[in-house]
């Protein structure tokens, strides 16, 4: 007999941003990282009022923190992974 580990369970960016936007506070983001991975947030007030950031990659939850003491930006995007940077707010082309 084999016994296999099961494969760890994914959700769809649709399945998170529904249950982020959802749970009544909750304020999904996301972004494609250049490898192809989605990183994804769902930043969302508890039951007593504490801020906390849910963390996806590639549909699978990382982790749970509590958030940033400083308000975000308006272009707040969660946080690049470690050797790619985005920037917050990028320039603007002017048209001649």
């Amino acid at each position: 007999m084999v016994v296999t580990a099961p494969v760890a369970y994914a959700k769809t960016e649709s399945q998170i941003q529904y249950e982020c936007e959802h749970g009544g506070s909750g304020m999904y983001n996301t972004f494609v990282a250049p490898d192809g991975k989605p990183y994804s947030t769902c930043c969302y007030h508890d039951n007593i009022d504490n801020q906390n950031v849910c963390d996806y990659v590639n549909g699978q939850f990382q982790s749970t923190q509590p958030a940033r003491a400083e308000t975000p930006p308006p272009s707040w995007q969660p946080a690049s992974p470690p050797g790619v940077m985005h920037p917050v707010n990028p320039p603007v082309m002017e048209q001649p």
